[in-house]
């Protein structure tokens, strides 16, 4: 076994560990997948939003067209949202979005959604020419 199979499985190991660690800490989070996300972005499904909650250099190096609300303002822009409304969260790979899911059902939101691996995965499976910053 090389060095870089070795690093692999160490890796992999340790992804597993961080995903069951935030599925722990947010264990009522709903979530999407990119081919869900995708569906309902090309129906134009409606009472339906996309926030990406990454910062504004990424934002301005891809996006697949969310409503740009960093994490870091999402508190203050909290009261511009419907409640109602059923909403998805995506950012680079679904850590900043899963602490925004949980923010705002903590604010009383139900129909929120983690994008399951973020931008990253958008790209792998979705647009390929994406880069991702």
């Amino acid at each position: 076994m090389s060095k870089r199979d070795i690093t692999n499985g160490v890796f992999q190991r340790l992804l597993r560990f961080l995903k069951k660690i935030v599925q722990n800490k947010h264990p009522n989070m709903k979530e999407i997948t990119v081919q869900e996300l995708k569906e309902k972005l090309d129906q134009k499904v409606e009472n339906f939003l996309l926030i990406d909650v990454r910062e504004s250099f990424e934002y301005m190096v891809s996006n697949n067209g969310g409503e740009h609300i960093p994490l870091s303002s999402l508190q203050s822009r909290v009261h511009t949202l419907d409640a109602k409304q059923e909403i998805a969260i995506i950012c680079r790979s679904g850590a900043r979005s899963a602490n925004a899911c949980a923010f705002l059902q903590h604010e009383g939101f139900e129909n929120v959604y983690n994008v399951k691996g973020g931008m990253k995965t958008w790209a792998a499976e979705i647009d390929p020419s994406m880069t991702v910053a």
